[in-house]
């Protein structure tokens, strides 16, 4: 028996970090190219988004108190191939602009090619997520400047019974699940979820105590302005741990 999966395979991008996804070949590509690679195609030249995201992450105990308020930006991107430490990074949502600084490089090979990424973040800094709102990702480079745009998903309330989640903003997709007192998974469910959202009483049947329940909602676009691309898109995540006893 193992901790709920469920979105999870998103959420293993956000704790441990997106790194480096297969190898690459090293198959000739034409400069100025735009296409979405596969794990084994070259990525293109230009401003390439490796991976973008803006997230708030939400813990509430079992007396309905916020114990974890957390917002995270992150992007790590490619200039003809290479890191571009210089660059300029901004986040722009309802009502403010913050800088991203550097935070370093990550780097894909195979063989004897490198590819090398610039990673710009802000983790822990205090921002308004606002279901709903807009945020602007602006990449400002020595060739140019990219951009990406994503509306935010979420809102996340769970009632005080753990048995119905509820958003404001749908996201294109989802998930919920619940952790045992023990930390096992009884209940899982992810994809194109829609709020309201029933958890079946049978999900808190691991005896008393208390339960996690985790309720993410995730938004994703791959249009990346003057870019020439992305591996996993530009997104946006609110995710809601909430705490139920039992």
């Amino acid at each position: 028996m193992k901790k709920c999966p469920v979105i999870f395979l998103l959420l293993i991008f956000i704790v441990f970090g997106f790194g480096c996804q297969g190898n690459f070949n090293t198959s000739p590509i034409s400069p100025g190219m735009v296409q979405t690679p596969t794990p084994n195609s070259v990525p293109p030249m230009g401003i390439y988004w490796k991976w973008a995201d803006v997230q708030h992450i939400k813990d509430v105990d079992v007396s309905g108190t916020v114990t974890r308020n957390r917002f995270e930006a992150d992007i790590a991107f490619s200039v003809n191939h290479l890191a571009e430490p210089s660059a300029g990074v901004t986040l722009t949502g309802p009502g403010f602009t913050i800088p991203l600084p550097y935070s370093g490089t990550v780097s894909c090979f195979n063989s004897s090619v490198t590819y090398t990424y610039a990673e710009f973040n802000a983790f822990g800094i205090t921002w308004p997520y606002q279901p709903g709102g807009v945020y602007v990702l602006t990449v400002n480079t020595s060739i140019g400047v990219a951009s990406s745009a994503v509306t935010a998903p979420g809102g996340i309330v769970i009632s005080k019974d753990g048995l119905n989640a509820n958003w404001t903003v749908e996201g294109d997709t989802g998930g919920i699940g619940v952790n045992s007192p023990s930390s096992v998974c009884t209940y899982s469910d992810s994809g194109n979820l829609i709020s309201p959202f029933s958890i079946p009483v049978s999900a808190y049947s691991a005896g008393s105590g208390n339960y996690v329940v985790t309720t993410s909602c995730s938004q994703t676009t791959t249009n990346i302005v003057n870019g020439s691309g992305s591996y996993f898109g530009y997104f946006a995540l609110d995710t809601l741990n909430s705490t139920i006893y039992k």
